[in-house]
């Protein structure tokens, strides 16, 4: 039997997530249908993809190669999409992304005015979560998150530094901090 274009899919879901949890996410799969998915890969080509642990699984270098087959098949299918919808000679089309609430409330909707004005053809479709969204199963189209070490996987584009600052009522912040318990009053 020969590997399908969905067969590297599923070695791809493996490798990049590691456990059949996690690659269970992917489209129209629960874990028990990967577990099989790759079990009837491994009798395709004869050989074991995986190491298996307590903690997931780790690919083989053959998994591995299969995997980028798989990266290479996807990215084909987005420039495919691309080309039919037009976006090779200019922008447009729908532009999904996946954020957190805070960075599009404070970071992306400040500037989406200006993006519009610049690119006024494409239509912005939001995700907000604090979830892992995995964009090589071609469900958005660009993740903003906040990481100093994006997943390898991806590209990660440093876009501005984010500050923080500690908030708490006069009370907590007058209280013996040494005792662990604010005063109520």
């Amino acid at each position: 039997m020969k590997l399908t274009s969905d067969d590297l899919m599923v070695v791809l879901a493996l490798c990049c997530e590691g456990t059949l949890e996690r690659a269970g996410l992917f489209p129209d799969r629960d874990v028990s249908s990967v577990f099989r998915a790759i079990k009837r890969i491994e009798t395709k080509v004869g050989a074991p993809l995986f190491s298996r642990s307590k903690t997931g699984f780790e690919p083989f270098p053959a998994a591995a190669e299969l995997a980028e087959r798989g990266r290479e098949i996807s990215e084909s299918l987005s420039h495919a999409d691309r080309i039919c919808s037009g976006l090779e000679e200019q922008l447009t089309g729908r532009l999904r992304i996946t954020t957190t609430d805070v960075l599009l409330e404070h970071f992306i909707l400040p500037n989406l005015a200006q993006f519009r004005r610049e690119v006024p053809q494409i239509e912005i479709e939001f995700s907000t979560s604090n979830q892992f969204a995995k964009l090589w199963e071609r469900g958005f189209d660009l993740a903003v998150r906040p990481s100093s070490n994006p997943p390898g996987q991806l590209l990660g584009q440093f876009l501005t530094r984010l500050g923080f600052v500690a908030v708490g009522g006069p009370g907590y912040m007058a209280a013996d901090r040494g005792s662990g318990l604010a005063d109520p009053g």
